[in-house]
């Protein structure tokens, strides 16, 4: 979901969470991303921590910050991973 409507810039993954840091989206494109996700039988909540406009942006493109928990039902928990893109 989030690959498709942003730009992932980094994310984590920790006992059933995904944090993920994303760019290039307006806040309408935000809202479209969590109803997605809520969507899916795999996610259990999303929450939005921050919206931020990018300063150099006139366009309405924001910065966010999410956190998805997923149900478990279908994962499999091997650990942490963190990966930031270059």
């Amino acid at each position: 979901y989030l690959i498709q409507h942003a730009t992932v810039k980094s994310f984590t993954v920790a006992d059933g969470l995904i944090s993920a840091q994303i760019s290039g989206v307006t806040l309408h494109q935000v809202s479209d991303i969590y109803q997605d996700l809520m969507a899916s039988d795999l996610v259990k909540s999303v929450q939005v921590y921050t919206a931020e406009t990018e300063e150099d942006k006139t366009d309405g493109q924001v910065n966010a910050a999410l956190t998805i928990d997923l149900t478990g039902d279908k994962t499999s928990d091997t650990g942490s991973e963190e990966v930031t893109a270059p």
